[in-house]
């Protein structure tokens, strides 16, 4: 399966997501992995909201965003993108020493800028 970009800034939309981005449209900055009807967080871009929180972890399981639960990365996609500054709620299954748990996190959609200075 090939992975899907939740990009901190979409300037367009990522390739066979199905969504209309303009540039003031923003997400949390994670890649995520879809394998069937789960969708693993497989890393974050640098500087993300999902980096910056340090509460989401790369291998965590993408369960529900604000409150819907998401089974593809289109679905994902559509829902985590949004106006910047605006909050999303993600509900990621992570596994940890044999036992599962769920980990609610709320996040700023935000742009992200770049080392150069630029927006991304």
């Amino acid at each position: 399966q090939v992975p899907v970009v939740i990009p901190p800034v979409a300037a367009r939309a990522p390739q066979g997501a199905g969504l209309q981005a303009g540039p003031e449209k923003c997400g949390v900055g994670m890649i995520l992995k879809q394998t069937g009807g789960v969708l693993m967080v497989k890393r974050m871009a640098e500087g993300g909201a999902a980096a910056r929180s340090a509460k989401v972890l790369e291998g965590d399981t993408l369960v529900k965003v604000d409150g819907v639960v998401v089974t593809t990365a289109e679905e994902a996609a559509e829902s985590i993108v949004g106006p910047a500054g605006s909050q999303v709620s993600l509900l990621f299954q992570r596994e940890s020493n044999g036992k599962r748990s769920t980990v609610t996190v709320n996040l700023t959609r935000m742009p992200i800028v770049p080392r150069g200075g630029k927006n991304a």
